[in-house]
């Protein structure tokens, strides 16, 4: 949230509401190539199926969708 808002001093609703209902994840569209690359050559069942959910998966999350999870 605070790296959407940096450098805005007024925002409209829309801003806003913008904001609230992003669903793509720039992290994993940023990151999903490094995995691809370690993923390429590993011939375990799991690694094939993780490739090709990375390679259908357009970075969004919906409620729709199975998206990877991030637990901290």
């Amino acid at each position: 949230m605070q790296k959407l808002l940096e450098g805005r001093r007024k925002m409209s609703i829309r801003d806003v509401e913008a904001i609230l209902y992003d669903n793509k994840s720039e992290l994993a569209e940023k990151f999903i190539p490094a995995f691809m690359g370690i993923l390429k050559d590993n011939p375990l069942t799991s690694s094939r199926l993780a490739r090709i959910y990375f390679q259908e998966w357009d970075y969004s999350m919906d409620s729709g969708k199975v998206a990877p999870r991030c637990t901290r």
